[in-house]
């Protein structure tokens, strides 16, 4: 990096702190996943149809396995990433607390971001429309930024889902519900984020839609007065 283009790292880090900060304060009220300990053949399993499944594809494993090794073969394959986001989705279903997948489907994004393809969507819908107790895991990476290395030595890091992250996130979510309340069908969507080799989980809507409800109930107040 040359010494001009230093005023403009420091000009849009000042710029991104105070939306950095929030996120951080938000994702406090959201779990980081513990290192999960599975039978190495299982994590390799669904390690190795990843890594076969080409962008855009979808892979079914020799055998259903557990969520568990479905993310530990996630944060393995994301972990090392540094020029690029992914994106892995996981389908299966849950009973209770365990949940089995038996397909994923991989994404190749930017360098800024990733997304589920139109044929990924349209599985994620079908999936949890169709399938008794669904459930569909979404993992996805953030690759290395200076940035971030700049946040980590002055606050520390977690991973932050970015504002597009949550509100999709959010939106889905809800869609769940809704068909929840129609059908009784408790099929559900979780969202993971691998970032600084670590994986955390998280559901909450984003800063933006947080500030518009806190917008809405003033203006609601002031028009009761």
């Amino acid at each position: 990096m040359t010494a001009s283009s230093w005023p403009d790292l420091l000009e849009y880090a000042k710029q991104a702190l105070p939306k950095v900060l929030l996120n951080r304060v938000l994702a406090e009220f959201e779990p980081i996943v513990q290192p999960v300990v599975v039978r190495p053949t299982n994590a390799t399993d669904v390690l190795a149809a990843i890594e076969c499944a080409s962008p855009d594809s979808f892979a079914k494993l020799a055998a259903p396995r557990s969520r568990n090794a479905f993310l530990h073969a996630a944060v393995t394959h994301l972990s090392p990433i540094e020029t690029h986001e992914e994106l892995l989705i996981g389908f299966g279903h849950h009973r209770g607390n365990q949940t089995k997948v038996d397909v994923l489907w991989r994404g190749v994004g930017s360098g800024r971001s990733v997304a589920p393809s139109p044929q990924a969507r349209h599985a994620m819908d079908q999936h949890v429309s169709v399938v008794k107790d669904g459930e569909v895991l979404l993992v996805h990476n953030h690759p290395p930024h200076l940035i971030k290395d700049l946040f980590k030595e002055w606050f520390g890091w977690r991973p932050l889902p970015s504002s597009d992250d949550r509100d999709y996130a959010a939106r889905k979510n809800l869609e769940a519900f809704q068909r929840f309340l129609l059908t009784q069908n408790r099929s559900r969507f979780r969202w993971f984020l691998v970032d600084d080799g670590q994986l955390a989980e998280y559901f909450l809507p984003s800063i933006e839609q947080w500030a518009a409800l806190l917008r809405s109930m003033r203006a609601a107040s002031e028009g009761r007065r």
